[in-house]
């Protein structure tokens, strides 16, 4: 097999939001990956609208549950956990399994 370095796709960014037309592009991408020996990153893609994700109960607004403040880092702590990964997890599925394992930016 080709090292990663020399082959023309050596390294393939796969950017996803989780939906059914993401998920279709990273099963090419993992064959793409597959054939060349390729690194594979995903790139997770959402919309951080706190008032959206709050009203899908996604995140927690500042002052329930006893929380007087939700920092910034809070609300990316919270969104990675219950969006982002999510999508990474499914995104890994679609990808197959790699020569080497994909990372999430």
């Amino acid at each position: 097999m080709t090292s990663s370095t020399n082959h023309p796709l050596g390294h393939i960014l796969v950017p996803t939001d989780g939906s059914e037309g993401s998920l279709h592009a990273a099963a090419h991408a993992g064959a793409l990956a597959r054939l060349g020996g390729s690194k594979v990153t995903v790139l997770v893609v959402h919309d951080l609208d706190v008032y959206a994700l709050h009203a899908e109960g996604l995140v927690a607004w500042p002052g329930s549950a006893g929380m007087s403040t939700l920092s910034h880092a809070d609300i990316e702590a919270q969104v990675t956990e219950r969006v982002s990964q999510p999508i990474f997890d499914k995104t890994l599925e679609a990808l197959g399994e790699l020569a080497h394992p994909a990372v999430c930016d």
